[in-house]
């Protein structure tokens, strides 16, 4: 391929031959746009620090345009560390091919681990490459049309309200109030934790949730879109 803004021929090889013609479909559509340009030297593992850093201050963030919690960045790093970067850490963004993700994806399910596993060791894969992607600095996103595992497992059976009274009596009476905020508001663990008494109005039965509390980062947003620095509001129905 003829890069023009660099005035020179880009040659590449594949084990693969549909790989190949791939790279050269989304060759011709970067040039078209006029962001063809030479390979990057850049790693994977290079990549998804510069990912992971910038994923931790805010500047990457989700498809939908919201900051990614530092619980999300810590499990992404967890499944690249784990995972992914023993295994192709060192090989340029550009050099890793739609066929190589495929065989590593099989490989973990040969290996045993869950389909929702498989997902998860992906996830940050695909979000390191559509960044990249994005910002011109591969041609062709090689996470795109993998072949990966169904998750079909069920979700666990969530108790009726009537259920909730018997339960609670079940619990010592220091711990009922916590248990009981927890299931009649919908509250997640993150919420519980961040609340003061400052957010908890008796007289309208309302709770207000402003914030997060992550274990290691301290307080942070919410992260429900609808629950921002206005706040939103949750019936109260635990004080009664």
């Amino acid at each position: 391929m003829w890069a023009g803004l660099e005035q020179k021929t880009i040659r590449k090889t594949f084990r693969e031959l549909r790989d190949a013609r791939a790279w050269r479909h989304e060759s011709q559509v970067a040039l078209r746009k006029g962001l063809f340009r030479s390979p990057s030297q850049t790693t994977l593992r290079e990549a998804a620090k510069e990912w992971l850093d910038a994923a931790a201050h805010g500047t990457v963030r989700t498809r939908s345009g919201d900051a990614y919690e530092p619980s999300a960045v810590r499990a992404y790093r967890q499944a690249l560390n784990h995972r992914t970067l023993p295994l192709l850490g060192d090989e340029r963004l550009t050099a890793i091919t739609h066929t190589m993700l495929q065989d590593f994806a099989d490989q973990l399910s040969a290996q045993g681990l869950s389909a929702s596993s498989v997902r998860s060791t992906l996830l940050p894969v695909r979000a390191i490459y559509r960044r990249a992607h994005n910002r011109g600095q591969v041609a062709i996103n090689p996470t795109l049309k993998l072949s990966l595992p169904s998750v079909r497992g069920r979700r666990d059976r969530i108790a009726a309200p009537t259920e909730l009274g018997p339960l609670l009596k079940a619990l010592r009476p220091a711990e009922r109030a916590v248990y009981a905020t927890a299931l009649f508001a919908g509250l997640r663990a993150g919420e519980l934790q961040a609340l003061t008494w400052d957010d908890i109005d008796l007289d309208t039965n309302l709770i207000h949730v402003h914030r997060n509390w992550d274990r290691h980062t301290g307080f942070i947003t919410p992260k429900s879109r609808a629950a921002t620095a206005s706040s939103r509001s949750l019936p109260h129905s635990a004080a009664n």
